[in-house]
């Protein structure tokens, strides 16, 4: 038995499906799709069926130097320049007793 939202629909169905993930129009379609409750959403007969949003090249690097920033600091301290990282957090008598008396 297959469940699922494709459990209602047949082999030749699931295999004649076309989705264009790549079309301006097709987050507007698929909400549509959705409020309708449409099982077997399909971009074959839409005009737009072969249309192609123009994609961006996106720059990664801010994104290397965050994960870089945060899976190893001392690295990410060596591309910015600096000399070390943080410096450990003295414990304060404070957080002594706290830490004691959550065990």
């Amino acid at each position: 038995m297959r469940g699922g939202i494709s459990g209602n629909l047949s082999d030749h169905a699931l295999r004649c499906i076309m989705r264009n993930l790549d079309c301006p129009k097709y987050d507007n379609c698929l909400s549509n799709a959705a409020k309708s409750n449409v099982p077997d959403f399909d971009c074959g007969p839409c005009q737009h069926s072969r249309v192609k949003a123009p994609t961006d090249e996106i720059d990664i690097t801010a994104y290397h130097l965050l994960l870089r920033a945060i899976f190893s600091p001392e690295q990410y301290a060596v591309y910015r320049g600096a000399k070390g990282t943080r410096k450990p957090r003295k414990r304060s008598a404070y957080m002594g007793l706290a830490h004691s008396a959550a065990m």
